[in-house]
């Protein structure tokens, strides 16, 4: 076996000009498959980002029990979970000066900590609440003109009485223009036009009976589907009825089609953002990373294969010689194996650094790029990309 190994290290110094030809063939096919995989894995997970950045969730349950959107947060496949409960319409009565009393409808909402973070609420006025006696209101609202930051506001919601703070004023982001974005109680006031706030939820007071929304972000996000119906049929969620599940679950359908995870819309509410382009990117994906495949393999095999049979031709009197001396088929094999195996392995690694590197460069120049644009979040570098 030293033999062989020491024969093979010996021929790929010595037939140079074939052996870098090899080299070189493997490292182009390694440098293409490389770069691209890099740059589609940093592009796949810049675009996702970009979906979470509207509102962060892998699936939503509308119109639960508190009961069960505790057991949904246990389960050992879920990484994080976002609450939002409807606490009430309350009536509020204004005491401005140099006004007459109004009396105007307020929503209220109170979210977790999560909520707060994967709503990207964000307060242009003041700060976001901290905990159960302060709120924020959006500023869209004609509520929110007639109140100042630090302002005390008494609401009554189901005749309880309570004395909140208004801490700040929040924008509309983007996605509470789509229906498909918003929890229930943000449906209805956004389709009235009415006051909505938003405080934090004090989740020792609420009753298990309590009604919610949760969405969910799963530690495997190719499992999604797998996880939600698990939690469904364990919890018995909706009375496992179709048509309810229909109307209560839904996905966000534009981020898992970016994450390239398949699902079956059909039993559940078929309203997702980015839908179409998303789409557009799983198929074009798909279709690049084929071609990409067979491109390359096809063009490698054939100068590898040319390569290689150069090389061999060159050794055919030097292999009838080690015959005449006492080797054997099975080591004439191996040698051959190992020279390859040499030969693969400085291709590979080559081709492995100027590919990353190629990749980095050109995601550095894409960055530079869009820094002073509307997409100005950068572009990382990403590995992993991923693939139902």
């Amino acid at each position: 076996m030293k033999i062989t190994s020491k024969l093979a290290l010996k021929y790929v110094n010595k037939n140079k000009k074939t052996s870098i030809a090899c080299i070189t063939g493997i490292t182009i096919a390694t440098i293409i498959i490389t770069a691209i995989f890099i740059i589609l894995a940093s592009y796949q997970e810049y675009i996702m980002n970009l979906v979470r950045s509207e509102k962060n969730f892998e699936a939503e349950f509308l119109n639960i029990k508190y009961s069960d959107a505790k057991e949904i947060a246990k389960d050992e496949n879920i990484k994080e979970t976002s609450i939002i409960y409807e606490m009430g319409v309350a009536d509020e009565v204004l005491d401005v000066v140099g006004e007459s009393q109004t009396k105007e409808k307020i929503s209220i909402l109170a979210y977790n900590q999560n909520a707060i973070k994967n709503n990207h609420l964000e307060a242009i006025e003041g700060r976001l609440p901290e905990n159960d006696s302060e709120i924020v209101l959006y500023k869209i609202y004609s509520l929110s003109k007639k109140l100042h930051i630090g302002q005390t506001i008494d609401l009554t919601i189901n005749g309880k009485t309570k004395t909140y703070t208004l801490v700040g004023l929040i924008k509309q982001s983007s996605y509470y223009n789509k229906s498909y974005y918003a929890s229930t109680a943000e449906r209805l006031a956004l389709k009235i036009n009415r006051n909505l706030a938003i405080t934090c939820l004090n989740e020792k007071e609420i009753k298990d009976d309590a009604i919610v929304d949760i969405s969910i972000i799963t530690k495997d996000i190719s499992k999604i589907e797998e996880t939600t119906k698990n939690l469904i049929s364990k919890l018995n969620l909706y009375d496992n009825d179709e048509n309810k599940i229909k109307e209560s679950l839904y996905y966000n359908k534009g981020l898992l089609n970016y994450a390239l995870v398949d699902i079956n819309y059909e039993r559940v509410r078929n309203d997702s953002g980015y839908e179409f382009s998303s789409e557009r990117f799983e198929v074009n994906v798909k279709k690049a990373v084929g071609t990409l495949i067979a491109i390359t393999f096809i063009s490698s095999i054939i100068v590898i294969n040319t390569a290689f049979k150069m090389n061999y031709q060159e050794k055919i009197k030097e292999i009838g010689m080690l015959t005449s001396v006492g080797m054997n088929n099975k080591q004439k094999r191996n040698m051959l194996l190992k020279e390859g195996l040499a030969l693969g392995t400085i291709g590979i690694i080559i081709g492995l650094l100027l590919g990353t590197g190629i990749a980095l460069f050109l995601i550095r120049t894409i960055n530079i790029i869009i820094k002073n644009t509307a997409l100005s979040e950068p572009i990382r570098i990403n590995i992993n990309i991923i693939y139902n």
